[in-house]
């Protein structure tokens, strides 16, 4: 017959064996996160690189650039780092994600002055209610999926072109 201290032995092991299959479990998930992040960082770099075809041909004309795209945050991050190499003008985008909206706003040198990204990002962020900031040259945020989106960025093309002028 076994005693209670065989038995607390034979459970004080089986609590070991548990943590050390759980710890190999972590770690699994944690590798399965990280390959995850590549995965999706590069199928957001090809999406951006799909967007930005179009995109390109609409700021390399100098005029300032106001638009809603599908999409996410790291869509939008993709984004700015190509478009920064040929911005001549203001850049607003909208990312729909499907539960909220990611806002980016991009100024060139030249326009840093004159209308600086984080006070176009300042007034995209209250028409939409939401919350942002950043620098003179880039901006992002947040809001909530309301109201007339379109509307709302078609008053901040108004917005930026009245500060340009």
């Amino acid at each position: 017959m076994a005693s209670a201290a065989d038995d607390a032995e034979k459970l004080w092991c089986e609590v070991e064996r548990l943590e050390k299959e759980l710890a190999a479990c972590e770690e699994q998930i944690r590798e399965k996160e990280k390959t995850l992040a590549k995965v999706r960082q590069s199928e957001a770099a090809k999406a951006a690189q799909a967007v930005l075809e179009e995109l390109v041909k609409d700021v390399s004309n100098g005029d300032c650039l106001v638009r809603r795209i599908a999409g996410d945050a790291l869509l939008l991050q993709q984004i700015a780092t190509h478009l920064r190499k040929v911005l001549r003008a203001p850049v607003v985008l909208v990312a729909d994600d499907g539960e909220r909206l990611h806002l980016m706003a991009l100024s060139p040198q030249n326009c840093k002055t004159a209308l600086p990204a984080n006070t176009v990002m300042a007034e995209l962020t209250k028409m939409l209610g939401g919350k942002g900031g950043g620098r003179p040259d880039f901006a992002q945020g947040v809001a909530p999926r309301s109201g007339d989106v379109d509307a709302i960025l078609h008053k901040m093309y108004e917005f930026i072109k009245q500060h340009l002028v």
